[in-house]
């Protein structure tokens, strides 16, 4: 079993892991897997390994990267679900990826059309485009020093094949030979003509 710690809001959805945990552990797979977890420091959730459950934490990309302070005049391309926290609670996510709580990075693809985000903040839809940014800001983890780049590509990669329980996310003999060679040193400016999905509304 995986132990799982980690800061989660006192707003009920600690709770609702503890029953899905219980839950989960009557299943014939025992494995569990936590998306859109609220961050708030001083809140625990932690050592469920004698429920016989594997538990496995994601965080989408854009979450490591900005904070609150970042929508500005309520900008509607960085309304989502969740909403941007505080810089504290980024802050935790990181952590949480370094010490391995959290297993995975994901894109959180949910692209929406221009005329669904410029509304105002309140009627605009949430969501953005992330599939295309989910590396660049990824690896901004690593060029700002909060990670390392092992564990980055380790939660983008072989981290989520192994929890798939899929022959992906490394080069072992056998294994799909799908892989891609990236120069994480590149700078790279994320512009509206050059991204190929059809919706262009990403969180940066």
């Amino acid at each position: 079993n995986q132990h799982m710690k980690n800061y989660i809001t006192k707003s009920g959805i600690g709770y609702d892991v503890h029953k899905l945990v219980k839950i989960n552990s009557k299943t014939k797979d025992k494995k569990l897997i936590l998306g859109g977890l609220k961050i708030d420091n001083g809140y625990f959730l932690e050592g469920h390994s004698d429920a016989d459950v594997l538990l496995h934490a994601m965080t989408d990309s854009i979450y490591g990267a900005l904070n609150e302070n970042d929508i500005g005049d309520f900008r509607t391309f960085l309304k989502l679900s969740p909403p941007l926290r505080r810089e504290e609670d980024r802050e935790a996510l990181v952590q949480g990826l370094k010490d391995k709580t959290i297993d995975v990075i994901v894109s959180d693809h949910k692209p929406e059309d221009e005329e669904s985000k410029r509304l105002t903040f309140a009627q605009a839809a949430t969501g953005a485009s992330g599939i295309e940014t989910l590396l660049s800001l990824s690896l901004e983890l690593f060029h700002n020093g909060s990670a390392k780049l092992e564990t980055i590509i380790q939660a983008l990669t072989s981290n989520p094949a192994k929890i798939l329980n899929i022959n992906k996310g490394n080069l072992s003999i056998g294994n799909d030979a799908d892989f891609c060679i990236v120069d994480i040193n590149k700078p790279w400016i994320v512009k509206k003509e050059n991204l190929i999905s059809k919706s262009k509304n990403t969180s940066i």
